[in-house]
């Protein structure tokens, strides 16, 4: 089954530096790059924050590069090109360019979604039960209200195991390269949105015991867990995402 894609890149990609000791954002932070203890005495905040403003940054920079690529491509159909000297194929060509423009409209629209987003709900902040999770155990985490909490409603959360597969798909004479997300084992539910805004979300799940669900962000395909949150909002809805570390245990790993 086919996980939901949200744009930007893959989140293998920076999956070692969203991983935080504390929640930056939280009571008990005093600046600086190292964790420190908060609450409990000699106790750790342990998570991850979201990737939103990435996700943002990564859709303002597709929509540069895009922008400037059909850029040339449209000079060189509308101001160069000639459709009574140069023939019919000339309005192939701007219907084209035409067509481009209204998916890069649609990019830039996404762009500016997640920025409005990024700047209504924050960065958002995942708290972690213990480091890492081991499959075939429990998955104890929190996630933190994030700003506004209060205006949203029905909340969605998901946990999911994503294989990241890539795909040579034909089209007609042409054939593409595509990355695709598979979901490979998911627990969704439907909780209402006051849990949330009520000083945190905790969720329990029981990881299943099958190893070969364990994060493998080297193999080929790579293979990650993550968190989702949606929920409706008036004006700009909710929607973050999170990398959970869920590993293969070494008991069950390792060779006889």
């Amino acid at each position: 089954m086919r996980a939901r894609r949200r744009p930007g890149p893959s989140p293998i990609e920076d999956h070692e530096d969203q991983l935080v000791a504390e929640n930056p954002d939280g009571p008990g932070h005093r600046g600086g790059s190292g964790a420190e203890p908060v609450g409990r005495a000699g106790s750790l905040r342990r998570g991850i924050a979201g990737d939103a403003g990435r996700q943002a940054g990564a859709a303002f920079v597709a929509f540069a590069g895009i922008g400037a690529f059909l850029a040339v491509f449209g000079y060189v159909a509308f101001g160069y090109l000639d459709a009574v000297r140069d023939g019919g194929g000339v309005w192939l060509m701007r219907g084209g360019v035409a067509f481009s423009g209204l998916l890069l409209a649609a990019v830039l629209a996404n762009a500016l979604r997640l920025l409005a987003g990024r700047l209504k709900f924050g960065r958002g902040f995942l708290h972690f039960g213990r480091f890492p999770f081991l499959l075939g155990e429990r998955a104890d985490l929190r996630l933190a209200p994030p700003r506004h909490a209060r205006r949203l409603r029905r909340l969605q959360v998901t946990l999911r195991c994503v294989e990241e597969r890539i795909e040579d798909v034909k089209q007609g004479a042409e054939r593409h390269i595509s990355v695709a997300r598979w979901q490979l084992w998911a627990d969704s539910r439907t909780v209402p949105a006051t849990e949330l805004a009520a000083g945190g979300l905790s969720l329990s799940y029981e990881l299943p015991p099958d190893p070969a669900l364990g994060t493998d962000l080297s193999a080929t395909p790579p293979r990650y867990w993550e968190l989702s949150a949606d929920a409706d909002a008036s004006g700009v809805e909710y929607a973050a995402t999170f990398l959970v570390p869920v590993y293969a245990s070494p008991l069950s790993t390792a060779r006889p």
